[in-house]
């Protein structure tokens, strides 16, 4: 269990890289958004280690549903979020915001 939680929170930290780096070559701080949910990567948030392995300055801002996220996303608030999947199904179906999925954080049915 260690091991795979481990190995979670490095898949985490290379995919948050990764979409940074999709970022404008400009930008130094990034607003990424998380639902209130139970997974290990939260320490991750609370040690900065995000920060640490991306160099950026990030705010991290936490919502109660993922409705929410995605009209934060919707409004240019928040650059990067967590959502689940049927609030990202009807961001990436809505005619007016782009968004774009680059990682499932878990498989809930697994």
């Amino acid at each position: 269990m260690f091991q795979s939680t481990t190995k979670n929170i490095i898949a985490a930290l290379m995919t948050v890289a990764l979409a940074f780096s999709a970022l404008p070559a400009a930008a130094q701080e990034v607003t990424v958004g998380y639902q209130g949910v139970c997974n290990p990567w939260k320490w991750k948030i609370d040690t900065g280690a995000f920060e640490k392995a991306t160099g950026y300055k990030i705010e991290w801002r936490k919502f109660d549903s993922g409705s929410a996220v995605i009209g934060a996303m919707a409004s240019g608030d928040v650059q990067i979020a967590m959502s689940g999947s049927s609030p990202i199904a009807a961001g990436v179906s809505g005619p007016n915001l782009d968004v774009q999925l680059f990682w499932i954080v878990e498989d809930i049915a697994a």
